[in-house]
């Protein structure tokens, strides 16, 4: 069995209530939400990217390109049978799928975050290796002291994120474990916004235009 030590795991199971669509499929430059996001990890330092979907999901919202071979085999669907109890059980699936393949660590990813860039994913990873030998258990984004997804969480934390329940995510188990964690600040706050509604949708619509 292969091995993949930094592992991503992208949560795209949601029901997009305040959407009242699918938000992962809505256009964005030229593709999708979704498949912005999940470029965006594919182009990152990641060894591989579970996709946590819900059980009836048909990918549609992933760009033709990237189930092209060149960037099929770095990612995988991993189906939640249970998203209605939670993004805890999200997080729980891309968790085991990781352990199986002996991931050294994890680090989640909204898949409705369309300008997170592979650079913020990257400098998460870097300093993992260079303060792991300290212990600790997780490198968190944070902009204006505020934590923000993306999270990278070491193995020895791993047990810990299969225990929780409902929408919690990590953020009980990152306040729990502060001294073994690590903050990595970032200035634009913009690379962090995920879209939940309609005038969220108009924002980013509106920021495409602006950079064109």
């Amino acid at each position: 069995m292969k091995r993949w030590n930094k592992v991503g795991i992208l949560l795209a199971a949601g029901q997009s209530r305040r959407m009242g669509e699918n938000k992962l499929a809505l256009p964005f430059e030229g593709s999708t939400i979704g498949s912005r996001a999940l470029s965006r990890a594919l182009d990152s330092a990641l060894d591989h990217v579970f996709v946590v979907v819900r059980k009836g999901d048909t990918l549609h919202w992933i760009d033709p390109l990237l189930k092209d071979p060149s960037f099929s085999e770095k990612w995988s669907a991993v189906r939640c049978t249970e998203p209605a109890d939670g993004q805890s059980k999200s997080l729980a699936q891309g968790v085991r799928a990781a352990q199986a393949y002996g991931a050294s660590f994890v680090i989640t990813l909204l898949a409705d975050q369309p300008f997170l860039s592979a650079s913020i994913i990257n400098k998460l990873i870097t300093c993992y290796s260079a303060e792991k030998e300290h212990g600790i258990y997780y490198v968190a984004s944070v902009h204006e002291g505020i934590v923000q997804p993306p999270v990278l969480m070491g193995a020895p934390i791993f047990e810990h994120l299969l225990s929780l329940e409902g929408d919690a995510g990590a953020g009980r188990l990152l306040k729990q474990f502060a001294e073994r964690g690590r903050r990595v600040p970032f200035r634009n706050g913009w690379s962090f916004f995920d879209v939940d509604t309609r005038a969220d949708y108009a924002w980013v619509r509106s920021m495409e235009v602006e950079a064109k």
